[in-house]
């Protein structure tokens, strides 16, 4: 997990006809446009696609639950963990925690990424763990 962002895995290209675009930079990005295109290349994240997919074949109905709310994902993860209405920022740092430590980042280095103790940060992860204790579980 070291040096990967909110749980994204490191991926290289597999194929002719195949890419990651999460590392692709600019040049291969402009390789990609048809030589007439005069519009922008886009690629996104779809509805938070890797907690949905966490959610899938964890089968947390937990996380299920949140998902199918049609709430923000991680407005409500932070809600479940540690209560209140997130602001933008507590959102942000949800998103930057939750993918991760479900992957195994550890207190030492979420302290560290959170700018809080080690012991809030194992507080944060056993929190995250009794929540969704199915996806823990399955990963």
């Amino acid at each position: 997990m070291e040096g990967q962002a909110n749980g994204t895995l490191m991926a290289v290209r597999s194929g002719p006809r195949s890419y990651n675009p999460h590392s692709l930079g600019p040049d291969e990005r402009k390789r990609l446009r048809p030589p007439s295109y005069d519009g922008m290349f886009v690629n996104f994240d779809y509805r938070n696609m890797e907690v949905n997919v966490l959610r899938w074949h964890s089968g947390d109905e937990r996380l299920g639950e949140i998902i199918d709310s049609g709430l923000d994902p991680y407005k409500e993860i932070w809600r479940c963990v540690c209560g209140g209405d997130p602001t933008d920022s507590q959102r942000l740092t949800c998103k930057n925690m939750f993918l991760p430590v479900v992957f195994g980042q550890g207190s030492r280095s979420l302290a560290e990424r959170m700018g809080v103790s080690e012991k809030t940060a194992s507080m944060v992860i056993d929190k995250l763990v009794r929540t969704f204790p199915v996806a823990f579980g399955w990963v």
